[in-house]
């Protein structure tokens, strides 16, 4: 078991899965992706190439760790960098996304300020 509690896969028993998939026939190379969770998501499944499988060390003794070619999340890298920023600011993301949509609202009441100082009718009726 792995710490989370959810039942990891053994190196043996992933060894054991791969060699079946590379003896089933195939019109096309196999090729390792990791499917990326999408919650509610109507489509295929969106996965990422695997850019390397490496023996854990240190803090990851025992782990064979594999590295996804691109970050697994369905962030934009924008939003990525902004939580980034924020942690190391000590914040969280959840305060980032209510600053963000306060950012906006004031935004759209500035532009509505505007508009009434200019005597236009209301854009929403």
């Amino acid at each position: 078991m792995s710490t989370s509690g959810t039942p990891s896969l053994s190196l043996e028993t992933a060894l054991e899965l791969l060699q079946r998939i590379q003896a089933q026939p195939s019109s096309r190379p196999w090729r390792l992706v990791v499917r990326k969770h999408n919650p509610g998501g109507m489509t295929a499944h969106q996965t990422t190439e695997v850019q390397g499988i490496y023996a854990g060390f240190d803090w990851e003794a025992g782990r064979v760790v594999i590295t996804p070619a691109k970050p697994l999340t369905e962030l934009t890298p924008e939003q990525v960098d902004a939580i980034e920023k924020s942690v190391r600011q000590g914040s969280s993301w959840h305060a980032y996304q209510r600053e963000e949509k306060l950012r906006q609202r004031i935004a759209q009441l500035e532009a509505e300020v505007v508009r009434l100082k200019e005597g236009k009718p209301d854009s929403q009726a």
